[in-house]
């Protein structure tokens, strides 16, 4: 927290991505909502937990010769594909907050994040939507949506 009294979301961010690169996935619960270890205080701040579940298929990436061209729109409607993918499973606890991550290498993921910006997204059954890209995120709570 700033000292402003509000939440560091570069401090959150960082310390999500340091867990990410340095963790040992062997050695994390599977399927259970687990807090971050006691040195990511940023997370710990948020009362952060996470979600992990081994996949049973190898995920290879796919690279393309060349793109002519791009539209933010593909990815913002990605983005919400699988927002209602997600809305259909169940989750254990409560509140449950999502957190989707744009990236695509042939676009501008900020751009399809400027789409979402004004679109009007049904969230359920979570508490907080967070959807972001390399440089900003867009956070959609149940009273309002802030970026």
């Amino acid at each position: 927290m700033t000292t402003s009294g509000e939440y560091d979301r570069d401090a959150i961010l960082r310390e999500f991505l340091d867990f990410l690169r340095s963790v040992d996935f062997a050695a994390l619960p599977v399927k259970e909502f687990a807090p971050f270890p006691k040195q990511y205080t940023a997370l710990e701040t948020i009362e952060a937990r996470f979600w992990y579940a081994p996949a049973n298929y190898w995920t290879l990436p796919r690279f393309q010769a060349r793109a002519h061209a791009y539209a933010p729109e593909s990815l913002a409607s990605r983005v919400v594909q699988t927002l209602q993918d997600k809305r259909v499973k169940r989750y254990a606890g409560s509140p449950v907050w999502l957190a989707l991550y744009m990236t695509d290498m042939l676009g501008v993921p900020e751009h399809s994040l400027d789409v979402l910006h004004g679109v009007q997204v049904d969230f359920s059954p979570f508490e907080k939507l967070l959807v972001g890209d390399q440089r900003a995120v867009l956070v959609y709570t149940r009273h309002r949506r802030t970026n």
